[in-house]
């Protein structure tokens, strides 16, 4: 209330929240953050819709896109999560997509440099190789990769006692089981071809048990030195929380 001469004047009441100062601290964090993330976005958007010259030259520059790809998705997971969580989801991304880049070359087949989406992932494109077993192993090639890095950050842990080691081994083996999962578009809808191959893939007939038999060993092997290693490391990180 606010008094001049014989003139009173009386607030009128706010609604409840229609104060910025009302709002939660919380709410004013997420605005920032959208922010933060929304605005260099959109200045790449429209960079890109002017600079189509530039969009080709990522796409037909495998190096170059890899980088600027890695380094964007870098970007955006430091300012959403800090630098140390956008180190170890950046680790674990690198190395499941070279597992993939790595099987394709293995078995002589033409594949582009990994590329990455933030907040979605990363894609490794091939050519289809022509059984379905290679492609099978293929597709496994990426979470493997991720039980091997996540194996070798969990013996360093145990060496060095560093949390960072422990966060990677962790992530890195959350990451892939969940990436083992039985349905396209994950890597695991793909292994499961190669245990039952479908009917209209060309590749099917010539598809036998045995082979359907060493998709299945390989498959059930890694799934479960995956979940091995989250076990052992939720109760660890339970016991210490």
């Amino acid at each position: 209330m606010l008094a001049r001469g014989n003139l009173t004047i009386v607030d009128a009441p706010r609604p409840t929240g229609t104060d910025p100062g009302d709002q939660p601290a919380h709410a004013h964090g997420l605005a920032r953050l959208w922010k933060r993330l929304l605005a260099p976005a959109a200045a790449l958007l429209v960079l890109l819709a002017k600079a189509k010259g530039l969009l080709l030259l990522l796409l037909h520059a495998p190096v170059l896109g890899f980088v600027a790809t890695l380094g964007l998705s870098f970007w955006f997971y430091v300012v959403a999560f800090g630098w140390r969580f956008a180190l170890i989801l950046t680790i674990v991304l690198v190395a499941h997509e070279f597992g993939h880049y790595a099987a394709f070359r293995g078995y002589g087949l033409p594949a582009r440099l990994p590329n990455f989406i933030p907040f979605v992932g990363a894609f490794t494109m091939g050519a289809v190789p022509d059984d379905l077993e290679h492609d099978a192993y293929i597709a496994l090639a990426g979470p493997l990769t991720g039980l091997g890095l996540a194996a070798a950050c969990a013996t360093i842990s145990t060496l060095t006692a560093d949390p960072l080691w422990v966060a990677v081994a962790y992530f890195s083996a959350v990451l892939n089981l969940f990436n083992m999962i039985p349905f396209v578009p994950f890597d695991g809808g793909r292994i499961v071809r190669g245990i039952c191959p479908p009917a209209g893939d060309p590749r099917s007939p010539h598809h036998d048990r045995a082979a359907r038999l060493r998709v299945t060993a390989a498959y059930l092997g890694t799934a479960f030195g995956l979940c091995w290693i989250v076990f052992e490391f939720h109760q660890s990180i339970a016991r210490h929380a």
